[in-house]
């Protein structure tokens, strides 16, 4: 047989090869881009997953935390630290620390609420608010019962900043039920801001 009569031949299992050949690459290349396609789905789903492992962790970290603290938060609230300011509890206190003391009274003083320093509010919305105190004694030990006094009160959180003595009656002995001293203290409460650390 001679070459064109056998390219005759050929003619039709040759195309019929090439179009196989031609159908076979178009469907490698379907299948590389479906596995491309599917890979960065694979990779984007395993991103996703990931991101999703840490929210729970972050959000089980925070749930541990609440329940951790919680019995403090509250006993927090109790005691009136938190949610802001407390004028009126604080003097109550005062008044019932100088009673359970046996003391005469006092005058007082009470500066507007400021935020508390950095150092101390450690990123919380802590405020502190003066209260300045003059308290008749007959003896020093009278100062000592007070402050022992307020501090069982159960209101707020106080701390002394300062206190001084003057004596304003005679030496002693002291005449009964005389007071001869006069206390000046200044008193910081505390609070805390459900509203954020620039607001008492």
């Amino acid at each position: 047989m001679k070459w064109p009569q056998l390219l005759a031949a050929l003619r039709l299992p040759l195309a019929a090869l090439g179009l196989s050949l031609l159908l076979a690459a178009l469907a490698a290349v379907w299948s590389l881009q479906r596995l491309n396609l599917a890979q960065r789905r694979d990779a984007a789903a395993q991103a996703q997953l990931g991101r999703s492992r840490d929210l729970l962790e972050r959000q089980a970290g925070a749930l541990k935390l609440a329940r951790d603290y919680l019995p403090i938060w509250r006993a927090w609230q109790a005691r009136g630290l938190m949610g802001g300011y407390g004028r009126l509890d604080w003097l109550q206190a005062a008044q019932n620390a100088d009673k359970a003391a046996g003391l005469y009274g006092f005058s007082y003083e009470v500066e507007p609420p400021k935020p508390a320093p950095d150092a101390l509010a450690a990123g919380l919305g802590l405020a502190q608010t003066v209260m300045k105190l003059k308290l008749p004694l007959l003896v020093e030990s009278d100062l000592d019962r007070f402050l022992s006094a307020l501090q069982a009160q159960p209101v707020g959180l106080v701390r002394v900043r300062s206190c001084s003595l003057t004596r304003t009656g005679p030496l002693p002995p002291p005449p009964l039920n005389r007071p001869g001293l006069m206390a000046d203290c200044e008193l910081v409460w505390y609070t805390i801001s459900l509203k954020g650390p620039s607001q008492p």
